[in-house]
């Protein structure tokens, strides 16, 4: 399983697009309206993929966010977005 979802990624890229899913920012949307009183936000990214939603997030809020997926692909592909904007973070690639 590990191993077919790198060769997804592989060769594919990002198949799920750009764009943070539909939950990533409903969940932006409600958090604006209450108050964080800018208190870190700490944010567990389970099947985190390369990294759209956290991402989304980071770009949003003073947040804390540790990504997770079956796929190491995805791992570096999501390190590497948060390199190229200057986002600091932490994924890993785990098999639970």
């Amino acid at each position: 399983m590990i191993m077919s979802w790198n060769n997804v990624y592989k060769e594919a890229g990002n198949i799920w697009g750009e764009r943070p899913g539909g939950l990533a920012i409903a969940m932006v949307k409600y958090l604006r309206g209450h108050k964080t009183n800018d208190n870190m936000i700490r944010i567990l990214d389970i099947g985190c993929g390369y990294g759209r939603d956290a991402l989304y997030f980071l770009g949003h809020f003073r947040c804390e966010i540790l990504g997770i997926d079956i796929s190491e692909k995805t791992i570096d592909m999501a390190k590497k977005a948060a390199l190229s904007r200057k986002m600091d973070y932490y994924f890993s690639a785990h098999f639970l």
